[in-house]
């Protein structure tokens, strides 16, 4: 019976040694368990972060791209209304280079008044002749202010030759 008895015990130790295996197993699987689930929630709510971040940059994208088409709308707008005014102004003779025919008539004009011997210069004369104002300003009414001058200046020259 002792034998029995021995045998049951070391059956026991060996079920308690099994039990106490299992449990550990047990509580190994549970700790396991519990770290992959906080590590699963830390890598969703990393994910969330970064499909939150991609989000952000998408919408960001298109704002950029929106504001980008109205800049340059409002330019092609700004550029056409730009280009017909100049059409415009170019119609009414405003702007553009001089034609042949009107240099032309300018020096019929010069040679008409006599100056056609004078030479040509880049520079202008600097030299004006002191006259009182009322006499300039009716000379200035409708007409060029250089012509009026230049008249001017011919007419105080004519005056110191007829003196001297």
């Amino acid at each position: 019976m002792e034998a029995a008895v021995g045998e049951l015990r070391q059956e026991l130790l060996g079920a308690r040694e099994a039990v106490q295996m299992a449990l550990e197993e047990s509580n190994q699987y549970r700790q396991n368990k519990k770290d992959l689930d906080v590590e699963h929630a830390r890598v969703c709510s990393e994910n969330g972060e970064l499909l939150a971040a991609k989000k952000a940059l998408e919408d960001g994208r298109k704002r950029f791209e929106a504001g980008c088409s109205d800049n340059q709308a409002q330019l092609r707008a700004r550029v056409a209304a730009l280009q017909n005014e100049k059409q415009a102004v170019e119609s009414k003779g405003k702007v553009g280079p001089p034609t042949a025919k009107k240099s032309t008539d300018r020096e019929a004009a010069t040679k008409r008044k006599g100056r056609s011997g004078a030479p040509e210069t880049t520079q202008e004369c600097t030299f004006k002749p002191r006259i009182c104002n009322k006499a300039t300003e009716k000379m200035t009414r409708g007409r060029n202010p250089k012509n009026v001058f230049d008249r001017l200046y011919g007419l105080a020259q004519q005056k110191r030759k007829i003196k001297s």
